[in-house]
């Protein structure tokens, strides 16, 4: 079965929470979690565009995004528990990496 995306017109599939644990970080998982989406998003559900949110005072997670090519597109309210947030962009389409390129990144090592 092929599996249906609905997501409306003007929209792009996003990302609201991206998380490791603590003593997981700064390893490249949270990199390598976000390339695999990006691929998945792009090569099975044909979206040159993918977002994400992230809090504007998450200085580590706002330099990852960045370096990945993410843009700050939107501030949006998060309420009480989260405050200020951006909604971010990555624009696919003029990215020219191969799946392999893409799968070489991704590859794991938790030990």
């Amino acid at each position: 079965d092929e599996e249906e995306t609905s997501i409306p017109a003007g929209f792009s599939p996003a990302i609201t929470n991206l998380a490791t644990a603590p003593g997981f970080r700064r390893r490249g998982i949270g990199r390598k979690m976000l390339r695999l989406a990006q691929r998945y998003v792009h090569r099975y559900w044909d979206y040159d565009q993918m977002g994400l949110y992230v809090e504007q005072t998450n200085e580590a997670a706002l330099a990852l995004y960045k370096s990945l090519g993410y843009v700050e597109e939107v501030s949006c309210d998060g309420g009480d528990v989260l405050g200020n947030l951006w909604y971010m962009v990555l624009d696919m389409s003029t990215r020219q990496e191969s799946d392999a390129q893409l799968l070489s990144e991704a590859e794991v090592s938790l030990s």
